[in-house]
């Protein structure tokens, strides 16, 4: 065990490394885990089995972290954090109410966007099309949509439809973490307007996913 954050050491930075992370350049597929898989044998008390959640999931978590960030640094990073933060909260997975890759990769969603607002806060400016990518990401409904197979650039080409407005409520809703009262505020509009634009650029975006999701798995 990591005597600073008592985290397994497989499921540290330097663990991450000597698992061969970040490993080669990764493909958005998901892996089809043995039974009893690599992270259910490290919450049965296996510390070592973490290396092996490591080489199962980082190309698919790598590649949506990059999707997020655009840069491999920055991904890398994310990546490496949602990891350590996946060892240290594995106690609190529960099978019955979650998926095993969707919960993993949950961490690195939230890592690559916390990632992607802090560089924006640095910056002082940002691509509006990444943010609201990042935004859209973490509806539960586009977030599902990615777990069964779209890829984070179909999110932001699906996004592409949207009216400068939607993308604006979008953002401020899901980005900023506004409600639609203050949106309404803030845009001196009504709640109603907000709440149709929101309501209207997620169906937009779920749409387009679904369609462009079918599309990629047309032979």
């Amino acid at each position: 065990m990591d005597s600073m954050s008592g985290v397994p050491a497989t499921g540290s930075p330097a663990g991450l490394r000597a698992a061969g992370w970040p490993g080669p350049e990764p493909e958005w597929r998901m892996p089809e885990a043995p039974e009893p898989s690599a992270f259910q044998r490290f919450r049965d008390g296996e510390p070592a089995a973490f290396a092996g959640v490591v080489a199962a999931y980082a190309g698919p978590a790598y590649s949506l972290a990059i999707a997020v960030l655009g840069d491999r640094g920055l991904a890398e990073k994310a990546t490496e954090d949602a990891f350590v933060r996946a060892a240290s909260e594995a106690p609190s997975f529960d099978p019955r109410d979650d998926v095993e890759a969707v919960w993993i990769l949950r961490h690195v969603r939230d890592a690559a966007v916390a990632a992607l607002r802090t560089q924006s806060r640095y910056r002082g400016s940002r691509e509006p099309m990444t943010a609201v990518a990042a935004a859209a990401l973490l509806d539960d409904e586009v977030w599902n949509g990615v777990m069964r197979g779209a890829t984070p650039l179909m999110v932001r080409r699906a996004l592409e439809s949207l009216t400068e407005a939607q993308r604006e409520t979008l953002t401020l809703a899901y980005w900023k973490g506004l409600r639609p009262a203050e949106i309404a505020s803030l845009r001196g509009v009504p709640e109603d307007i907000v709440r149709e634009n929101l309501r209207a650029a997620l169906a937009r975006v779920r749409e387009g996913l679904s369609r462009a999701a079918s599309g990629a798995a047309t032979p």
